[in-house]
Order: structure tokens, then sequence, then C-alpha cells
């Protein structure tokens, strides 16, 4: 079954943190209008709250966090049914959200569309670990290659890694501008600074989401038109 199409205005960070856009939704009774204004103030607050709390793995900072979520599935079931007439501008609005945009969760209200789907979420969930990786172990390799001239093809990384001090094994690269280790070999370049041993990555990444984000935000109006067609 597929997830309703309101579920994912309700999990973006708006919603989630100042309680917008999805206040744009009326509850499907009126007589809960004012039920659901303090629903949503007293789970802003307490999000906020957790937020700023210095121990949120607390006992304190669970109880909040689960008064959160409770707080949020009350919203979510005086808003959202089947009942609930499509809204086009709110629809449009859950897109605009990193969280729904890494997993296309405005996608899995179309199962029409799922292709798109599964195009996003792989490219996106592939893409962004890869970077995260690449951008906590980049500094380790930096360290361990940095020395070598940054045109240097990996086939030719031939002399070992560079003088570290971390290292616990004895170099055999001097570090630039320090040709005083014995026995090692000195390249007279500067190392390849840490942002440029990042910069392929990052230039992928770049162009995976600019590819994902055009899909993503131009099938909008499919996806409208098969919810409609649904419904």
């Amino acid at each position: 079954m597929p997830l309703h199409w309101a579920t994912p205005l309700f999990l973006s960070e708006l919603s989630v943190l100042f309680g917008v856009p999805s206040l744009i939704l009326p509850p499907l009774e009126r007589r809960h209008t004012v039920l659901r204004l303090a629903v949503v103030l007293a789970r802003v607050s307490l999000i906020w709250i957790w937020l700023l709390l210095t121990t949120r793995a607390s006992i304190v900072g669970m109880v909040l966090l689960g008064l959160v979520i409770l707080f949020w599935f009350v919203e979510h079931r005086l808003v959202v049914g089947p009942a609930l007439r499509l809204n086009k501008t709110a629809y449009a609005l859950s897109h605009v959200s990193i969280v729904a945009f890494v997993l296309d969760l405005p996608g899995l209200a179309v199962r029409e569309m799922s292709w798109a789907h599964f195009l996003i979420v792989s490219i996106n969930t592939t893409t962004t670990a890869a970077a995260v990786i690449w951008y906590y172990i980049s500094l380790d390799y930096a360290r361990a290659w940095g020395c070598y001239p940054s045109h240097t093809h990996y086939d030719d990384l031939t002399g070992g890694t560079c003088d570290n001090p971390d290292s616990l094994r004895p170099p055999k690269v001097c570090q630039y501008g320090m040709p005083t280790t014995p026995n090692c070999v000195y390249y007279r370049e500067p190392p390849a600074p840490t942002f440029a041993l990042r910069a392929p990555l990052w230039h992928f990444a770049v162009h995976a989401f600019i590819f994902t984000l055009a899909v993503y935000f131009g099938g909008i109006p499919e996806k409208i038109r098969w919810i409609v067609k649904r419904s």
C-alpha cells in the first residue's frame, strides 16, 4: 500500500522543527482545530527543548523525544485520512526537505513511478555514503600520500607512505621541504592539499545530486497526475 500523499509533508524538517508547512492542511474535523494547534505547539516546543539539551541520551531526553513522537502521531491522525483531499501545493512543498529528497519520501505515495523512486534513492544513498566515508578518510590519505606531487598516478606511489609521525612504520618518502630522513625519496613539489584530494568526489557528488534533483522536482507534475487519477 503506498504512503499517503500528505505524510511526507509532516516528515519534512520544516514541519518537525517549526510546525509548518503542515499547518496549511486543515484537520479532518473542524472541532479538532484547537486541539491540533495545541498538539503542534507542544510538539514543536518539546523538540526544541530536546535539541537544546546537553544530554539528549538521558532519561529526560528520551522521555521528551517519546512525547514528541507521540504528539507527531496525534497530529498526523487528526489531519491525514481517506477524507483528506489532495492539496497540490502541500504535496509540492513536501518535496522541500533534505530527508525527503535523499529518501524520495513523496515518491512513496506514487507506486506508478517506482522506477523514479528507485533511481533517486539508489543514487542519493550511494553518493551520500561515499561522500561521508571519503570525507573522514581523506585526511588520513593526505597524511599517507600527500607528499607526492599532486599529478602522481596511483601506480607511481612506489616510494611508500610519507613521513608521518603518527605512523608505526618507518617513512620511505620525505615530506615536502624536510629532506632530513635518510634513504627516502624527496619530491621538490608541495603536497596536494586535503581539499584537492576531496575535490574529485565533490565534483561527482554535485553532478549526481543535480541529476537526481532534476528527476525529483521535475517529476512533481507527473506524481500529482497519478495521485489525482487514483483518487
